[in-house]
């Protein structure tokens, strides 16, 4: 079901379903939610998952904007992090393709908690 957020400056469109530990799923290029449309439904099946359209993707705000400033990703993932803030997720499983990866490594340099990360894996396997 879509709903929307504002956090960060900008109104985040997301689809939100499920029950138990949250899962929030990153789209890549060019994309947006729809891209998780027959994964979602199975995601669901045990979690709950949330598959937000990012800044400037979808039914999201596209603000007229310096890109490297407001749609790098780290911007976007201080709207990623301020909506699992908003919807009161504790400690969700962020996963992504193409620059929702880039995305999800950005949020997790951003924000490390315990357990494994970025951190623990070797540089060559990064950013691939």
């Amino acid at each position: 079901m879509r709903q929307v957020a504002a956090v960060d400056g900008f109104r985040l469109a997301y689809d939100r379903a499920g029950r138990g530990p949250a899962a929030v799923l990153l789209h890549g290029w060019p994309g947006d939610r729809a891209d998780y449309e027959e994964v979602a439904p199975l995601v669901a099946a045990a979690a709950e998952v949330i598959t937000p359209d990012l800044r400037g993707f979808g039914e999201s705000d596209k603000h007229q904007a310096d890109p490297a400033g407001r749609y790098s990703a780290d911007a976007q993932a201080r709207s990623v992090a301020a909506l699992i803030e908003e919807l009161g997720l504790e400690r969700p499983v962020i996963a992504g393709y193409d620059i929702g990866s880039r995305i999800a490594q950005a949020l997790a340099a951003a924000r490390p908690r315990p357990g494994p990360g970025p951190g623990d894996l070797a540089p060559a396997a990064r950013y691939r």
